[in-house]
């Protein structure tokens, strides 16, 4: 009898075992995916130069031939944030639509006062695009960019000398 008990208890010592380690995997495994992924977006980004140096100038990233960005988020209720000031110069605009609409149409404005007196870009997103990046380089003054079906979504962008 002593060694019958002494097998299954040594058989349930290995079964416990076993179940311990396949936790850890099923913790570490996902864990370890996470951080790649990070690790290898992060490489991408500043390879295409979407990123500087936190408290860098418009003007020194310029001049090391990166490029700064601005994020631009539209979302059900308009877009966030509803106004950018930044010097004028390169820039991409990045635009994530959370907007859940169909299709989103978006213009971005040259602006005197309230007033459009010209059309920078007009690009249509589709069912299921959610993001639109373009590279600008546009002169001193304010712009608008607007969604055609819903007017009251402003984000009003100036840029200085």
């Amino acid at each position: 009898m002593k060694l019958r008990s002494y097998f299954l208890r040594a058989d349930a010592d290995r079964h416990s075992h076993s179940e311990k380690s396949w936790g850890r995997l099923v913790v570490l495994l996902p864990t370890t995916l996470v951080i790649v992924c990070l690790l290898a977006a992060a490489s991408v980004g500043a390879r295409r130069g979407l990123f500087i140096k936190p408290g860098g100038s418009a003007a020194s990233a310029q001049a090391t031939g990166q490029v700064e960005s601005e994020l631009i988020t539209l979302r059900p209720f308009g877009f966030e944030p509803d106004e950018i000031n930044r010097p004028a110069g390169e820039v991409v605009f990045v635009i994530n639509n959370r907007s859940h609409l169909q299709d989103v149409s978006l213009t971005l404005s040259r602006v005197q006062g309230n007033i459009p007196i010209g059309k920078v870009k007009d690009v249509v997103l589709k069912k299921g695009q959610v993001n639109w990046l373009d590279r600008f380089n546009l002169p001193p003054g304010d712009y608008v960019l607007t969604e055609a079906s819903h007017p009251e979504w402003k984000c009003a962008i100036t840029l200085t000398p």
